[in-house]
């Protein structure tokens, strides 16, 4: 699931964050049977086990985060990339023999999302150009 809006609410975050925990649940589950079969585990597939590790610690990390009013564009950026990278996993899962489902059609955003800390650190940037020009025409 992707925000795909300009402006980013709590409630798009939520919805984000679910969608990431059930799809990341569902690669877990079948790189589970995966390895009950022989097929994943530490020292059969060391870089696999390790990066998937570090995968579900990160998504664990962002399903946990309360959604931020005004930090919402951030949060949906972050789940964003952490749905695309699950959704890797579903081919990765079958490259090693796992049985898992096509991964999800993640739909189209055609840009970041806009949260309030955007907006002030543009107003301060402003601010501070409009100070500095009225300091260099002073007399």
């Amino acid at each position: 699931m992707s925000v795909g809006s300009i402006v980013v609410m709590p409630a798009d975050v939520a919805a984000l964050q679910r969608a990431v925990h059930t799809d990341a649940d569902a690669v877990a589950k079948a790189l589970q049977r995966c390895a009950d079969a022989g097929n994943f585990s530490p020292t059969k597939t060391p870089a696999e086990w390790e990066a998937w590790d570090s995968l579900t610690k990160r998504v664990r990390a962002f399903v946990a985060e309360t959604p931020s009013f005004l930090s919402s564009g951030s949060q949906a950026d972050r789940g964003d990339a952490l749905q695309k990278e699950v959704a890797e996993w579903h081919d990765k899962a079958k490259a090693l023999g796992c049985d898992i489902a096509a991964a999800p059609i993640l739909p189209f955003q055609p840009g970041g999302g806009f949260d309030l800390s955007t907006l002030f650190a543009g107003a301060s940037t402003t601010a501070l150009l409009v100070l500095a020009l009225l300091w260099a025409m002073r007399k």
